[in-house]
């Protein structure tokens, strides 16, 4: 498989992508505001938003979360409020080439393409993602049939782009097969799995959407890490299982609900109270900078423009 094309952005562009992207952020929270929405940085964005009260310096791109209730009244409410001169809500219902199960919310007038990506016809640009958390069941098994279902129906979704950027040619092979499945067949089963929890106040909530917990370490580690963190497991306290357990399903839905501001750049943007659990869960001593070596732009695209908004 041949290299794919990469433009390299370079710091003082990073600049002003991060300005679009806050732009675009301060929309997302005036409309949550005005509407009595909760939402939270999520990713790389909350641990800037508590490391470096914004940014993080060398971060291309800003996550935010809530819950599906949340999720559902705030792209509806966005078919009445939201700037549609300036701004896109992409969805699944909105572009009928988009295959992600959350929203994209995109400056108008922008592009930004994806390496390997080309081939996609669905609409680019400047953007900030908005993940949805639903419910999933209390009862361990269910759940685990919710999860792996929903896994497979994101894998169906990503086909096309599967199809193009995996490194194995096996996986290559599957995903042509499966991009010939209709774009309805995934998102039906993906709304089936959302309603058996739609309507309970389940304990923990999951964005079936993205990857899980044990499935993003293993790709953020790889291999050998990987294999010497399962072998690390055996040693575990009986409290460190339960608590890797309770990683491993999702996040408590308490955190979605418990909200607080904090600073992000010269905004106040909406964070978990329980910031402390969730980054520790993810990066265990945040608040440490990672090597010099790896503190570098990540390089994704294979085309952008800014457009008129080069020059601002």
């Amino acid at each position: 498989m041949s290299d794919f094309k990469m433009v390299e952005i370079s710091e003082e562009t990073l600049i002003k992508i991060q300005k679009l992207e806050l732009d675009i952020l301060k929309e997302v929270d005036a409309i949550c505001r005005r509407n009595g929405i909760k939402y939270t940085l999520c990713g790389g964005s909350l641990l800037g938003a508590i490391r470096h009260k914004g940014f993080i310096p060398w971060d291309d791109d800003i996550d935010v979360s809530m819950l599906r209730e949340d999720y559902d009244r705030f792209c509806e409410i966005c078919k009445t409020e939201l700037d549609s001169e300036k701004y896109f809500l992409q969805t699944t219902d909105t572009d009928p080439e988009y295959r992600f199960t959350y929203a994209k919310l995109l400056l108008n007038g922008t592009t930004y393409v994806r390496s390997g990506y080309e081939h996609m016809k669905y609409r680019t640009g400047i953007f900030i993602d908005i993940f949805p958390r639903d419910g999933c069941s209390d009862n361990p098994l269910l759940f685990l049939i919710q999860r792996n279902l929903g896994y497979v129906m994101r894998k169906i979704l990503y086909s096309p782009m599967g199809a193009v950027r995996s490194p194995k040619a096996s996986a290559r092979f599957i995903f042509r097969i499966l991009r010939h499945l209709p774009k309805s067949f995934p998102v039906k089963i993906l709304s089936f799995i959302k309603w058996l929890n739609f309507n309970k106040e389940t304990d923990v909530v999951y964005c079936y959407g993205l990857m899980g917990y044990k499935e993003k370490r293993k790709l953020d580690m790889g291999k050998e890490r990987y294999r010497e963190y399962k072998k690390s497991l055996k040693s575990e306290t009986p409290e460190q299982k339960r608590e890797r357990k309770i990683r491993e399903r999702g996040l408590k839905r308490y955190f979605f609900k418990e909200i607080t501001d904090m600073p992000f750049e010269d905004m106040k943007a909406m964070v978990t109270d329980y910031y402390d659990i969730w980054l520790k869960y993810n990066y265990e001593d945040y608040m440490k900078l990672p090597p010099e070596e790896k503190r570098k732009i990540h390089q994704t695209t294979s085309y952008y423009s800014l457009g008129k908004y080069e020059n601002d």
